[in-house]
């Protein structure tokens, strides 16, 4: 047909609405006893993007720690989380010496995608995460859609 024009209607896939929330955010991989910290870009109660500074694995399984829910609160939220796309994004300048973290895994078990290098010669990777919440109940649910509007209404 001449003339004629095509509307697509792409069905979102996401459960929960995400917000553009930049938070700073622990995490480690599971399994493993190093703590990283980073920021996340955006939020939902059914996952986090998060900026990264290694290339992991796509099903990589990570214990994450967001900032205390209310102001005053000691205790953060935990919840765990597994890497479902992982995309580069750029690179920055490194301020650091040269080294390579060495794991004692054997490579096809590393979480890593490829060995961790710094090197004052050459940019930092950078890298977007999707992490999707798993094992989280309704209570869990419930507690991250209050923090996530308690941190969206400070930002109106």
């Amino acid at each position: 047909m001449l003339g004629s024009t095509k509307v697509y209607h792409m069905e979102e896939r996401r459960k929960y609405k995400r917000f553009d929330l930049a938070l700073e955010v622990k995490y480690k991989i599971t399994g493993w006893g190093e703590r990283y910290s980073t920021v996340s870009k955006n939020i939902s109660a059914g996952g986090i993007c998060l900026t990264l500074d290694s290339e992991l694995k796509e099903k990589t399984l990570l214990e994450i720690e967001l900032p205390p829910a209310e102001k005053g609160s000691p205790e953060p939220i935990n919840v765990r989380g597994e890497i479902v796309w992982l995309k580069e994004v750029g690179s920055t300048a490194r301020q650091a010496v040269s080294f390579q973290k060495e794991s004692s895994l054997p490579p096809w078990r590393s979480p890593f995608a490829a060995p961790v290098e710094t090197d004052a010669a050459f940019p930092r990777r950078r890298f977007e995460a999707g992490v999707k919440f798993i094992g989280i109940n309704q209570d869990m649910t419930m507690k991250l859609l209050k923090f996530i509007s308690s941190r969206v209404s400070k930002h109106i």
